[in-house]
């Protein structure tokens, strides 16, 4: 099941381990600034930056390839494609450099923006699952299908009996 990580770093192709090696070296560098910044500890600070670029990098790479490997096995598919396919979800992390450009309001200093890009990570997954898994595709639009029913019917009943939804 495992691909060892320099063939599977060849054969996914160049952009795409560009992709999922820059987004871990991103995970490390909010990671060490939202965790050891605070500290206030200069030794701490100095010695944590690198150690987060490298595990950061190092850890989205192995992760990429240990899961596609796994996705590959579990869905019948070429573990090239697989490798493909995931880097799409890790892209989501890139968006985590907003944070410096993006209003505070909307971030609360990168937080909130951890949690839209880790749910854009999960949704990206969930579309390529979906795409290779027939369970998981039906599964997902059973639970997508029902969840807009009981929206819309919450809203038509509360607009019939004259209150706002939920309360």
């Amino acid at each position: 099941m495992q691909l060892a990580i320099p063939f599977a770093l060849r054969s996914a192709g160049s952009w795409t381990t560009v992709v999922v090696a820059v987004s871990g070296f991103t995970l490390g560098f909010f990671g060490w600034y939202a965790l050891l910044v605070p500290t206030h500890r200069p030794t701490l600070v100095a010695i944590g930056l690198p150690l987060g670029l490298l595990f950061g990098t190092a850890g989205a790479l192995w992760s990429w390839t240990w899961y596609s490997a796994y996705f590959a096995e579990r869905t019948g598919i070429v573990a090239r494609r697989s490798l493909q396919y995931d880097a799409i979800s890790w892209s989501a992390f890139l968006l985590l450099w907003l944070a410096f450009v993006l209003p505070i309001w909307f971030t609360h200093g990168g937080v909130r923006l951890f949690f839209y890009c880790f749910a854009a990570f999960c949704i990206a997954k969930l579309a390529v699952a979906a795409r290779f898994n027939a369970t998981v595709r039906d599964v997902t639009v059973d639970f997508i299908v029902t969840r807009f029913a009981i929206i819309v019917i919450a809203e038509l009943a509360a607009v019939s009996i004259g209150q706002r939804a939920g309360t």
